[in-house]
């Protein structure tokens, strides 16, 4: 069923109320040092994302809901199972930490397409934000509110893999180079005061999110595994960034001592080599490995170790080219890590991560059973009631209706959204659509959905509100209605129960009273005068 990204994110506004049992066997669990789904281990065969022509924080601003879910197809077609997807605090109309809900429905329509087609999503909550606040500041409060604002729309989607809380949080930018030549500087331990700093808002942040999600593993994406021993023990995954030849000899065996006899699965957030340009102008000197053949000889070389050390698996830097290729040595080598070139088609190194390390797709999430039942349309005096009987499946999230005047809704983007209830499995549930146009036909629509906001076939209904002031059924509404509502009147509070009278109670309830009176006045046009529409015998 097709529907637009704000309609496949507003399905999923209320899933934070579904049940415990709905989630259970939809969720990567952690067993030991691996991912596992339903009792089936899933290695990580991933990338980093942006659409090719929206990179970084431009993905928000510039978006194309077609493109992301054509590159989605792309990347499931190449045999990728998880995508890692940044959102960047305060930059590309994030605005941390008052998050639109534009952008939540955009991050939930990555997320959902992605999953759609077998793959998971890790999410990166504060890329670019690198203030690290103290336990109590106004900061740290508006960085709660950032998290929190993200962590309740997606902590009961399935199709999240995990939360990467900060992206490189011990990056030598964030606590000084501390005089070490660029590239051989890593251990934050020549900062020991900036170090305990970020360390105690990354504990912070990563226990604010297990707070709010029990569903999802959470961690940070350290740059340097060196750096992980001050950090696992409040990370459920121990993840770091490689672009260097030591990840079998150093990097995976040093990260797995730092854990001893209580593994974690190790996942490679990062890593990749630029293809282009070369020679490139880095740091004041020429670097002329640039190249698709030492490209290639890096994905040979971290595919082999992921396998020989039997590791979680690891998201390679990243999915697309940012640009065509260049002759101009002072050209940014970031543009050029990508699987695809910019103009489209693989490069080699793409090809082989496409035939090697072969990983399943993530299955889709239980559809919906079935529609709601029962459902039905019942005009109480001006007011149409809305039942219904929700469906028993433990997948089932919620309902949404929808309504129009030109025929029934056929899909979640059709007509006019009327109420969205969050799962009661099993039970009768109601709305009451109050004071509708009189004398239109409206069409009804109850599409139930699922964690991951998929919708089943819609159940229908229909109805029609008149008031029926033409008492006495000659075609006008004149004197001789009013004299019949006055005898009626019984004031206010006090019930009217004379049978000859009933049919004064315009607004449903027991008495005949002033606004009883105030409907009726809508259709008094006095002798001869054709009834007005929405007024009827």
């Amino acid at each position: 069923m097709k529907t637009s990204w704000v309609q496949a994110a507003l399905g999923a506004l209320l899933v934070g109320q579904a049940t415990a049992a709905a989630q259970a066997d939809e969720f990567v669990r952690i067993q030991q040092d691996q991912f596992v789904l339903n009792g089936q281990v899933y290695k990580i065969k991933g990338t980093n994302y942006y659409p090719r022509d929206a990179m970084w924080a431009s993905m928000w601003t510039r978006w194309d809901a077609g493109r992301i879910a054509a590159d989605a197809q792309l990347m499931s077609d190449l045999g990728i199972n998880a995508v890692r997807i940044l959102v960047p605090y305060s930059n590309g109309g994030w605005n941390g930490p008052n998050v639109p809900q534009s952008r939540l429905d955009q991050l939930e329509y990555v997320v959902n397409i992605m999953g759609d087609r077998g793959i998971r999503s890790v999410v990166t909550l504060f890329d670019w934000e690198t203030s690290f606040p103290a336990a109590g500041s106004s900061r740290e409060a508006d960085h709660l509110k950032y998290l929190s604002a993200i962590v309740n729309r997606l902590r009961d989607n399935p199709y999240v893999f995990l939360w990467d809380v900060k992206n490189e949080p011990d990056h030598p930018d964030n606590y000084g180079w501390c005089d070490c030549n660029p590239g051989d500087c890593g251990n934050w331990d020549c900062n020991p005061a900036k170090r305990n700093q970020i360390v105690s808002w990354l504990e912070r942040m990563c226990n604010a999110v297990r707070a709010r999600d029990p569903n999802h593993p959470v961690a940070a994406g350290m740059r340097w595994w060196q750096n992980l021993s001050d950090v696992l023990h409040f990370q459920d995954v121990a993840i770091f960034h490689s672009y260097w030849p030591n990840i079998s000899t150093e990097e995976i065996p040093q990260t797995k001592a730092l854990m001893g006899s209580n593994p974690k699965p190790i996942l490679v957030e990062e890593w990749g080599w630029p293809s282009n340009p070369n020679p490139c102008r880095r740091d004041g000197r020429l670097i002329y490995d640039y190249n698709e053949t030492q490209q290639l000889s890096v994905y040979i070389n971290h595919l082999a170790a992921f396998e020989e050390h039997d590791i979680a698996g690891g998201l390679q830097w990243m999915t697309f080219d940012a640009r065509a290729y260049t002759t101009n040595p002072d050209e940014s080598f970031e543009q050029f890590f990508g699987l695809w070139y910019y103009y489209g088609g693989l490069k080699p190194a793409g090809v082989y991560y496409r035939d090697h390390f072969p990983v399943a797709l993530f299955p889709k999430v239980t559809p919906p059973t079935g529609p709601v039942t029962g459902f039905k349309a019942s005009v109480t005096g001006l007011d149409i009631t809305l039942t219904w009987t929700n469906p028993g499946s433990t997948s089932y999230a919620g309902t949404m209706i929808r309504y129009s005047q030109s025929g029934y809704p056929a899909t979640p983007d059709d007509g006019t959204l009327l109420v969205v209830r969050p799962a009661r499995p099993g039970t009768q549930d109601y709305f009451i659509h109050v004071r509708p146009e009189l004398g239109v036909r409206h069409y009804y629509s109850a599409f139930s959905y699922n964690l991951a906001s998929h919708y089943a076939a819609p159940a229908q209904a229909g109805a029609t509100v008149y008031i029926r002031a033409d008492y006495d059924g000659d075609g006008d509404v004149d004197l001789t209605d009013f004299g019949y509502l006055q005898r009626c009147l019984s004031g206010e509070f006090t019930p009217q129960t004379d049978p000859s009278c009933q049919k004064a109670r315009h607004d449903a309830d027991s008495d005949v009273d002033a606004e009883d009176m105030k409907i009726f006045q809508y259709c008094f046009q006095g002798a001869d005068v054709p009834l007005r529409t929405g007024c009827s015998p």
